[in-house]
């Protein structure tokens, strides 16, 4: 057999199949190590050794059960994807099968080539467990969404259709239907939708525990009224929401105001870089199992909206807020953001991501959020901060210096590692207060999960993007 050496010494060929098989289940966990396959993957490398593995590794389903396509090039014959596929797809034979497809490209490939791999696995979705499309306008997936209409997947638990692709008609605004996978997807957990897809690719959504819809390269071509994101935020069973972009249309914008209280139950992590997002799920939404909110700037008075006096938030321990000093100057009789923070008075732990930056009034701005939060009066049970605001001079050192004055129940403060530097920072940390260097190696932030052997998403979080705009050393 070409590429499979029959008579090479082989001292673990004595193990019984079952152990042997395990082994390379193992060794191609490892090899995902990263969140995406090494080259040549693992499950070919064990089948060319010799006739034995290679005996074992086509009898094991479940090393063949997951595929992924990443970085699509033009010089790669559209063949080889294909033939790939067709191999996998018969060799996991019935077993749950996870596809994983990057093609976003900044080039046009030509022959419908994304296409041509979804027709090949169109037979096999009713046991997709994964079904993870990463697309774009040169591999626009519009031609698909009648075929996925009435398609079966009962062991679909992982659904991300992203297109990033405008259509030129306007859409159907009944946007909380599903029309694709119409006769249901009872086992979906998880759905990453970008702007696009949200209007054009719509799952349903009843069964959803983890939604992102988060804007890639390109707009939504239209504003959707917030009766559509009220539907959305009621979710029965919606435990974290991601928005990233601007979507819908609020209160400011024409948008319907809700005639009582809209119940999130479950919902325990909330992200927007939308302060009027944020502003309006804290007037109008009951979230009493929120543990995580980030959201950008620190007022909240935008967008129309009044933050109910007696509002609580018993249950939020973890606040982010993301380049807050952005149009912050006007944070002095912010009602809205008074009451945020009286009512989240169980918060421990803080995380401000930004920095000073040149501008008339950007270092003033970041001076306010700062005496803010360091007020005596809020969040007065933190336990631990980061602060990614490096300093320049003694005015901004002193701001940090406010900061730890107003906290004195603090216990580790994180900065970036060259204010740890600067003995007049240092003098006016008390002992008691742990310093630690911001290790940008690590998130910093809330992100639903992070590339490894069973999550091989390849983009990049969009948050963590905007996060690493705010590296300083």
């Amino acid at each position: 057999m070409a590429g499979v050496d029959s008579d090479r010494p082989n001292h673990i060929a004595p193990l019984p199949n079952e152990i042997l098989s395990i082994v390379f289940l193992e060794l191609q966990r490892a090899s995902r190590a990263r969140g995406t396959s090494d080259v040549p993957v693992a499950e070919t490398t064990v089948s060319h050794v010799c006739s034995h593995w290679r005996a074992v590794s086509l009898s094991t389903p479940q090393l063949w059960s997951v595929f992924e396509h990443v970085s699509a090039s033009s010089h790669v014959p559209a063949r080889w994807t294909d033939e790939r596929l067709a191999v996998y797809l018969e060799r996991s034979k019935g077993h749950p099968f996870d596809l994983w497809i990057d093609f976003a490209t900044e080039e046009d490939l030509g022959g419908n080539r994304l296409l041509s791999l979804l027709h090949m696995v169109l037979p096999h979705l009713h046991r997709c467990r994964v079904f993870h499309i990463l697309s774009d306008r040169n591999h626009p997936l519009r031609d698909f969404r009648e075929i996925l209409a009435n398609a079966a997947v009962p062991l679909l638990e992982i659904c991300a259709l992203c297109p990033d692709h405008q259509v030129a008609r306007r859409p159907d605004l009944a946007l909380t239907s599903a029309n694709i996978f119409q006769t249901g997807a009872p086992s979906l957990k998880y759905v990453r939708l970008d702007e696009t897809s949200f209007l054009n690719l719509r799952p349903p959504l009843e069964s959803v525990v983890h939604l992102r819809i988060e804007e890639r390269r390109v707009a939504s071509p239209i504003l959707i009224p917030n009766s559509i994101f009220d539907e959305i935020i009621s979710l029965p069973n919606l435990e974290t929401f991601s928005l990233f972009g601007y979507l819908f249309r609020f209160q400011n914008q024409d948008g319907p105001i809700p005639n009582e209280s809209l119940l999130a139950k479950n919902l325990k992590e909330f992200r927007t870089m939308d302060p009027i997002v944020a502003g309006y799920i804290f007037s109008h939404v009951l979230t009493p199992s929120l543990q995580s909110v980030m959201f950008p700037k620190f007022n909240l008075d935008g967008g129309d909206v009044s933050i109910p006096a007696q509002m609580a938030l018993p249950s939020l321990r973890t606040v982010t807020l993301m380049d807050p000093g952005s149009g912050s100057h006007d944070l002095e009789g912010s009602p809205n953001t008074e009451k945020f923070v009286s009512g989240t008075y169980n918060v421990d732990e803080l995380s401000v991501w930004g920095g000073f930056a040149e501008g008339e009034g950007r270092n003033e701005d970041w001076g306010k959020v700062l005496e803010a939060v360091a007020a005596p009066s809020t969040w007065t049970n933190l336990k631990r901060a980061t602060l990614s605001m490096p300093f320049t001079n003694p005015s901004e050192i002193e701001y940090y210096h406010k900061f730890i004055r107003g906290k004195p129940q603090l216990e580790v403060l994180c900065v970036p590692p060259g204010c740890l530097e600067r003995p007049a920072f240092m003098d006016g940390v008390p002992s008691h207060l742990r310093l630690q260097p911001i290790d940008y190696s690590k998130p910093g932030i809330s992100l639903y999960r992070t590339p490894g052997p069973d999550w091989m998403d390849t983009e990049e979080d969009p948050f963590l993007r905007e996060r690493r705009m705010f590296e300083y050393f």
